[in-house]
């Protein structure tokens, strides 16, 4: 394998674009289920949930989806949860700033 810069950014470039696909074809799937789901289909049957109706042991069986996610991807929502945080802080401080200088 070379050790050029330019193909191995290139290599990180290629790889990075095949994870987003896979995020997103995953993502697409998890839609076109969640909008069965929201629309009341179970096992691809339409059925209207009335008063007394009960959903059968089979479609109660979904219950929550999980994504595993990549640990790029991850670091990605931890970045920007922390972000939120330092802005939240930064804003709080502000407030505080302003109601001493009214003061």
């Amino acid at each position: 394998m070379s050790t050029d810069p330019l193909t191995m950014m290139q290599s990180q470039v290629a790889h990075i674009l095949s994870e987003n696909l896979e995020l997103r074809s995953r993502v697409s799937a998890l839609e076109v289920t969640v909008g069965s789901l929201l629309k009341g289909e179970f096992n691809g049957k339409e059925q209207e949930c009335g008063e007394g109706m009960k959903p059968s042991p089979e479609d109660m069986a979904v219950t929550s989806l999980t994504v595993p996610l990549s640990p790029k991807t991850r670091m990605i929502f931890e970045m920007e949860d922390e972000r939120e945080q330092q802005e939240t802080a930064l804003q709080q401080i502000e407030e505080g700033y302003a109601e001493t200088r009214q003061w």
